[in-house]
């Protein structure tokens, strides 16, 4: 039996001593990127790896800062909700204080589900990072 297939990579690579973020994508679901008072949608438009002999990734780079939040979802939670505002209650979420990174990936993934139901749901997972500057011996780190 011959079946296509294809998949999504979406990677985030973090430089923690200059704050530079990497996130490469190959048909990857938006990422999501929290600032001080902005949060940026970060996608790519190429195509998921498998549909075309040849791909290239879409790279979208990024200077992070103390108390900057990522967070990436598969595409099963990003094509929750209706329609062009979908994202937006991920947005929403973000701006949750005093929420933990486990509880807000949780909180993501638990919303993503209650939005589709009740189709039959795609593979559905969120992570959150959130940086922060620590100083150690006088000098100043990123972790």
């Amino acid at each position: 039996m011959d079946r296509e297939g294809f998949s999504t990579i979406d990677l985030c690579e973090i430089d923690l001593r200059s704050g530079r973020a990497e996130f490469i994508k190959i048909g990857g679901a938006q990422s999501y990127l929290k600032t001080q008072d902005n949060i940026e949608i970060v996608f790519a438009k190429g195509t998921p790896a498998g549909l075309l002999e040849n791909i290239t990734a879409d790279t979208i780079t990024r200077n992070l800062g103390d108390m900057d939040m990522i967070v990436m979802a598969s595409d099963g939670v990003s094509e929750a909700g209706y329609g062009m505002m979908r994202g937006e209650w991920i947005k929403g979420l973000m701006n949750t204080d005093g929420i933990s990174n486990e509880e807000l990936a949780k909180s993501i993934v638990q919303s993503a589900r209650k939005k589709i139901y009740p189709r039959t749901p795609d593979d559905m997972s969120a992570v959150v990072i959130t940086l922060h500057k620590i100083i150690e011996e006088g000098q100043e780190k990123s972790a």
